[in-house]
């Protein structure tokens, strides 16, 4: 088996255990570190969780022949170890899978619905908010997706990309949990936001108070309260920050705020709104820092300051992108 084969079966593995309803917070954290030790493994997931999306609701003899490459080896032990020991001949429900396509309509917040689960996405610019099934609310940021999941004892959201805001409902006895990237954070009622970002995953607490779940056993859970911030970056987590109230969520009213954040940032923001790409072409304008607030519903304003307030030209001669060069 080639080196790509290989990488490709691990990422299908691992999707398959992070659908496992007994997936440990260590094993989260196992397959943070190995989706982040390489641009291979993260592409080679991208692909896995695009396949299994695709897939619906099958069983292992359906799963085989549309992934031989898997079956190398015996199928039906491979199966079980792909499900942890919960694959039967009549069917797995697969979480991400079985897509209905649902939507409410042109411009509003898009649905994906499966018997355990519900996924809620958002297009470029897109901000919506729904009321999920505990009566909690949750806001998604422009390009952004989250699987809801609800159980008789845990509520919880999965962040597969962009952000999310969540407001929730109070309930003691059912934790509401927020996974991403090998890191989840425990809320019972209170109101929050987590980004994920190329630098990392960044949590900021508006309202009571979240914890901090961290699978190494002689690192204790960290917990924040309102006003403050924590980010990871490859499951190292940083120091707790103090932020001011009125900036946690602000992109909810299409305010996108930096402080000291890098021009890769701004510009990573600033595609999940723009219709047309935008590129950095010079590799030095990168890490230049930026501390500034704009509007998510005017980002050629954003470029225009930018381009006022910094050593860069905007080169608008393609029709397919916008590309800024260091002057």
């Amino acid at each position: 088996m080639s080196d790509l084969e290989n990488i490709r079966r691990q990422a299908h593995e691992w999707r398959a255990r992070l659908d496992d309803d007994a997936v440990s917070i260590s094993e989260r954290a196992s397959f943070h570190r190995w989706v982040t030790q390489d641009p291979a493994h993260r592409d080679a997931f991208d692909q896995a969780e695009t396949r299994w999306q695709s897939l619906g609701y099958i069983d292992s003899d359906q799963f085989q022949a549309l992934n031989p490459y898997l079956f190398k080896t015996s199928s039906r032990e491979h199966w079980n170890r792909l499900t942890g020991g919960h694959g039967t001949g009549a069917g797995v429900a697969l979480s991400l899978m079985l897509l209905l396509g649902l939507a409410f309509g042109a411009g509003k917040l898009s649905l994906v619905s499966t018997p355990d689960s519900v996924i809620y996405r958002t297009n470029k610019g897109q901000i919506d908010t729904v009321t999920l099934a505990d009566g909690s609310s949750l806001s998604l940021g422009a390009a952004s997706e989250v699987q809801a999941e609800m159980t008789s004892t845990e509520r919880r959201l999965y962040l597969l990309r962009g952000e999310l805001f969540v407001d929730v409902a109070h309930e003691p006895d059912r934790p509401l949990l927020v996974f991403v990237d090998g890191l989840a954070f425990k809320a019972v009622g209170t109101a929050f936001e987590v980004r994920r970002r190329r630098q990392g995953v960044r949590l900021a607490v508006s309202d009571g108070q979240v914890q901090v779940l961290r699978s190494e056993s002689a690192a204790p859970d960290v917990t924040l309260t309102p006003g403050q911030g924590i980010s990871s970056w490859q499951g190292s987590l940083g120091n707790i920050e103090a932020l001011p109230l009125d900036q946690i969520g602000a992109w909810r009213d299409e305010r996108l705020v930096y402080r000291g954040a890098t021009l890769r940032e701004v510009i990573d923001d600033a595609n999940r709104y723009s219709a047309t790409t935008i590129a950095l072409a010079s590799p030095s304008l990168e890490t230049l820092r930026i501390t500034a607030t704009f509007r998510g519903d005017d980002i050629e304003t954003m470029l225009a300051t930018l381009e006022d307030a910094f050593p860069l030209r905007i080169d608008r001669s393609s029709t397919s992108e916008i590309l800024l060069f260091a002057e």
